[in-house]
């Protein structure tokens, strides 16, 4: 049966609404054909060069996790996967990572997404398939994030900005996908806390690199505009901005070039731009 069933799902069109409900029967499955024997079908959907197949035993492999016999296999694969040449499972745990199993275990799925990270880094060629793994592990943490793991997901970014071997510019522009998400970010900023000044000391990095410039640039002039109507936004924008502007470098003082080009009367940070472009 597990051999039909496996057939059968190759055969699914790439859908989000049969992806999900489809790897669910996969791994309520894994219960029912008793666990490694089920899970090893799970693997040939894991290794196909499909999409789909793959997000269905990402599905799969978290819904087979809820059964207490099987969370300590899936654990071992997800890892033994996470450092293997191919990427179609490095991808397979990465889309894990960001489906049910990563959802409600985000310490486990930060740990994985740093093995894939350090894998992809390893590489002297970026082909197609390290693009696909980057990009899956880029989707990964933007879902634990905005599932509520702000404070472990920053973390960990910072650990990574930490790191010898880094991809400094790949994790910054992670990072300016994740000020799309502001709410976090503006809390402890307009509080001053110390994850508010980390915050503002990566929002610095993320201006002065090229590769993020742009999208984090972009989230902060609409942070200032939006600013007008909320007084904590203000209040967060302006203690950013007051951090921004001790900096002489070029990305803080481009972004506030861009904020003088428009017509920004009352937004938040306005004069402390003019101010330091006088300056």
């Amino acid at each position: 049966m597990s051999d039909l069933l496996v057939r059968w799902l190759s055969e699914v069109h790439r859908d989000s609404e049969l992806t999900e409900p489809v790897g669910r029967v996969m791994g309520r499955a894994a219960s029912w054909g008793g666990g490694r024997r089920a899970l090893r079908h799970v693997q040939t959907l894991a290794e196909s060069e499909r999409t789909t197949s793959r997000l269905i035993a990402a599905h799969a492999l978290g819904i087979a996790a809820e059964d207490p016999l099987l969370v300590a296999e899936v654990r071992y694969r997800l890892q033994r996967w996470s450092l293997a040449v191919s990427p179609q499972l490095r991808t397979t745990v990465a889309y894990a990572c960001g489906a049910e199993f990563g959802l409600s275990r985000p310490d486990a799925a930060l740990r994985l997404l740093s093995t894939l990270l350090r894998g992809v880094r390893t590489h002297d060629r970026e082909d197609d398939g390290q693009a696909r793994v980057r990009l899956a592990v880029r989707v990964a943490v933007l879902c634990l994030f905005q599932a509520g793991n702000e404070k472990n997901v920053f973390d960990r970014l910072m650990q990574w900005l930490g790191e010898e071997q880094a991809d400094t510019e790949q994790i910054l522009s992670l990072f300016g996908q994740l000020v799309q998400d502001p709410q976090w970010f503006q809390r402890h900023l307009a509080e001053g806390t110390r994850q508010g000044r980390l915050i503002g000391e990566v929002i610095g990095r993320a201006l002065n690199t090229d590769r993020s410039f742009d999208l984090t640039c972009a989230a902060l002039l609409r942070w200032a505009d939006w600013g007008r109507w909320d007084e904590s936004l203000f209040r967060a924008v302006e203690n950013l901005f007051t951090t921004l502007a001790r900096s002489k470098q070029y990305g803080e003082l481009w972004l506030f070039v861009d904020m003088g080009q428009g017509d920004t009367v009352g937004w938040a940070g306005r004069d402390i731009a003019r101010t330091a472009l006088d300056r």
